[in-house]
């Protein structure tokens, strides 16, 4: 994490993998399944930990921006609510 913060050229996922990683845990996601729970929840606190790090550490309207271009990339390409 702490590289990523570091180096623009590392990053934890990029939106990209990380709307196909979080797609794919959703559709294979068995709530009763504590591993499948805690893997859910380490990987969504990984990306908000190195979205903090990285663009709220930026200021506020940095990380609106990021955070509206990357939804308004995935809604252009039709990936946002398809299961």
């Amino acid at each position: 994490m702490l590289s990523c913060r570091r180096d623009v050229n590392v990053r934890f996922m990029d939106p990209d993998a990380w709307c196909e990683v979080y797609g794919i845990l959703l559709r294979k996601f068995d709530q009763n399944n504590k591993g499948w729970r805690d893997l859910l929840f380490r990987l969504w606190v990984a990306r908000v930990l190195n979205h903090t790090l990285y663009f709220v550490s930026k200021g506020y309207d940095y990380a609106m921006k990021n955070l509206n271009d990357m939804i308004g990339s995935f809604a252009k390409r039709g990936r946002l609510g398809k299961k």
